[in-house]
């Protein structure tokens, strides 16, 4: 399967998760859910608030190690909210953690390159610093005669860069910087879809949806009962650890309708439902998120992580997605073990 993990941001990612929240270097700054580039929408904003080349790191969205041995696609919508003058570190980038670093900047000179191990620049022109909504996407195969690294804006390939040799270690994980300017600096990224694959991705719209009814509670509420459970995961904009629902049984399953799409789908490429879980107890507990009564991949929480099920399919008939059938679905979750 290509689409590996899609994110509308409608809850701020949690530290750890895919794309969780990060705040390194020495620079100050926050995170916050704000309204997205198309209605019902939303994004992610980083606020960097102080100066300085130390702040350049201060905002990353992590995805864990395991996905990216050979290539990947990136692909997600970028609001600069504002003119600022770069500090020669980039406003943005990806970074390929063992693997050297990958880095789109503002600063001087505009460029952009692989880091360690793969001996290629190339410079960018000045519309990488325009104001507004844009279409990123970046991707990067890595092999030691065929592997290369694109940027795309909207829709179209900036530049190459075909890498003369490039290291034989697999990347654990990517980063993408966020804000990397003068103090003050706000940048807004939304509609995020990750591919492990070297497949363009097409300016895409990815909607968060979230619990509105109960359909089936058998999992019980950290407010003592299973009625109205919906209530106690609709976590919009924050997590919250406060209010839960749970269950030791094997087999038992909470399930919900969710809201409808905020507009008409021209097509769905895929549906995907995710669940911030923990385990309670000692020993191994496995559940997994269902998408309308089929389960997903048996997934061990730990001491706290977001499972996903993804499908390209609905599960119930094997058919298409589309905008009737993602509004008539039903989510929930599981206990497998």
């Amino acid at each position: 399967m290509a689409i590996i993990h899609a994110n509308g941001f409608g809850t701020v990612p949690v530290s750890g998760d895919y794309f969780g929240l990060v705040n390194g270097g020495t620079g100050a700054s926050t995170w916050s859910r704000e309204v997205g580039r198309t209605a019902g929408g939303y994004a992610l904003r980083h606020t960097n608030s102080t100066s300085g080349n130390g702040a350049a790191t201060a905002g990353r969205l992590n995805l864990p190690s395991g996905l990216l041995t050979t290539e990947f696609s990136l692909g997600f919508a970028l609001n600069h909210r504002a003119a600022w003058t770069p500090l020669g570190v980039g406003l943005f980038g990806v970074d390929l953690e063992n693997n050297g670093w990958v880095n789109l900047g503002t600063g001087s000179p505009n460029t952009y390159g692989v880091g360690p191990g793969i001996t290629a620049w190339a410079i960018l022109d000045s519309t990488v610093t325009g104001i507004g909504w844009h279409w990123w996407n970046f991707i990067f195969r890595r092999s030691a005669t065929v592997g290369f690294f694109q940027v795309h804006r909207d829709g179209v390939l900036l530049a190459q860069v075909t890498p003369d040799t490039v290291p034989t270690v697999a990347a654990t994980y990517i980063r993408v910087l966020l804000g990397n300017a003068n103090g003050g600096a706000q940048v807004d990224i939304a509609d995020l879809v990750f591919r492990d694959d070297a497949t363009v991705i097409p300016d895409s719209v990815v909607s968060s949806l979230f619990p509105d009814a109960t359909t089936a509670g058998a999992w019980v509420g950290s407010d003592g009962d299973s009625v109205n459970n919906h209530l106690l995961v609709n976590e919009s904009p924050t997590y919250s650890a406060a209010t839960y629902v749970g269950s030791a049984t094997v087999g038992a399953v909470d399930t919900y309708t969710l809201g409808n799409l905020p507009s008409t789908a021209a097509s769905v490429a895929a549906v995907q439902v995710g669940a911030r879980a923990f385990k309670g107890d000692a020993g191994s507990r496995t559940i997994t998120p269902m998408i309308n009564g089929v389960a997903g991949a048996a997934v061990d929480p730990g001491g706290g992580s977001t499972v996903y099920n993804l499908t390209t399919t609905n599960p119930s008939g094997g058919a298409a997605w589309d905008t009737a059938s993602v509004n008539a679905m039903t989510a929930g979750i599981k206990v497998m073990s």
